[in-house]
């Protein structure tokens, strides 16, 4: 079976649902670890590992004033002091969550009524 790449389908920010734009190339990373392999002068090494955020990054969602998923809702959980949860639906059918928050600058654009945001968090992103 091939590897389905596509368009994400939804993305759920503290239990709100928004559509991911179309054009959305959102990055993705799970969290965990990160290592780097130290030398030592005798020719041996030594492992220094060090624990990232999980994190999604050019997220462009769909905001409709009108039905209530709008940019307000956003900054909310922006200016919230709590991680939220946080629910991702890929193309191919899975699923990732976990918890989270949204991160850096919160943008609106008029012309494509859609916001643009980063999020981040603790632990990993968890395929369901």
């Amino acid at each position: 079976m091939p590897a389905v790449a596509g368009d994400l389908q939804e993305i759920s920010i503290n239990n709100v649902t928004y559509p991911v734009t179309s054009d959305t190339d959102a990055s993705r990373a799970l969290g965990g670890f990160e290592n780097e392999v130290l030398p030592n002068g005798d020719g041996s090494a030594r492992l220094k590992k060090m624990r990232r955020k999980w994190r999604i990054g050019g997220m462009s969602v769909a905001c409709d004033d009108a039905i209530n998923n709008d940019q307000k809702n956003l900054q909310d959980v922006a200016d919230s002091k709590e991680f939220i949860p946080v629910v991702m639906y890929m193309a191919d059918g899975s699923i990732f969550s976990g918890t989270g928050q949204i991160e850096g600058e919160l943008n609106f654009s008029n012309q494509n009524a859609a916001c643009t945001f980063d999020l981040a968090g603790p632990q990993k992103l968890v395929r369901q």
